[in-house]
Formats: C-alpha cells, structure tokens, sequence
C-alpha cells in the first residue's frame, strides 16, 4: 500500500521547487502548462496535483518524483540529477543548431533577394 504525502506536505515540497527556480506561481504555472490559481491552491494544500503534473515537475526541474508523491527518495539523486543535466546539455545543443539554421535561412533569403533584385 502506497503511503501518499498530505495534500499540505505535497503543496510544501512544491513551493519549495518552485522557490528554488526562481519563479513566481504565474511563470512557474506557465512552464507546466496550469493556471497560476491550480498553483495556489496545490501549494495552499487545497487540491492535490495530479501524478502527470508530479511527473513533469520531475522531468522539468530534476526533482525526483518519489520525493514529491511520496516523501520517499532522496530530493535529488545523482544518477537523475545525470541525466537531467544530460537532457539539458541536448536542449541546449538543439537550440544553438536552430540558430545556426536561422542565420544560414536568413543569408540565403538575403543572397536570393539581392540577385533577384538586380534582374
């Protein structure tokens, strides 16, 4: 039998989540794709948050899910906090190659605009 947290001690250690990226409820609701008021209301201990929302904070912000769900687990374990850190590096690889793919785009257009031009 799984021993779940209290809706007061789940709203906590998700406070405490949020607090630690630096983002207020708003920006840190807009991020999981919820309102600001589900936000509130879960770290008031008003509504309990849903396991997909649990799992992508998880995901999002290299908690780990035990931890949230059920006080379980360490908060961070090294091998999670790995492979978070792992899916950023590839984030942010993914993002620099769309730029260049941006620049390279926006020198083509201006390259086919300057001969179509003097046509």
């Amino acid at each position: 039998m799984e021993v779940k947290l209290s809706r007061d001690m789940q709203g906590k250690r998700i406070r405490e989540t949020r607090l630690e990226t630096g983002f207020n409820q708003t920006k840190f609701a807009e991020t999981l794709g919820v309102t600001h008021a589900h936000i509130s209301k879960i770290e008031s201990g008003k509504e309990n948050p849903s396991n997909t929302l649990l799992m992508l904070m998880s995901c999002k912000y290299g908690v780990e899910y035990a931890w949230l769900k059920w006080g379980s687990m360490p908060k961070y374990t090294p091998e999670f906090a790995e492979q978070v850190y792992a899916l950023d590096d590839l984030i942010n690889a993914r993002d620099a190659l769309w730029d260049i793919v941006n620049t390279l785009d926006d020198m083509l257009f201006q390259k086919f605009y300057i001969v179509r031009k003097r046509q």
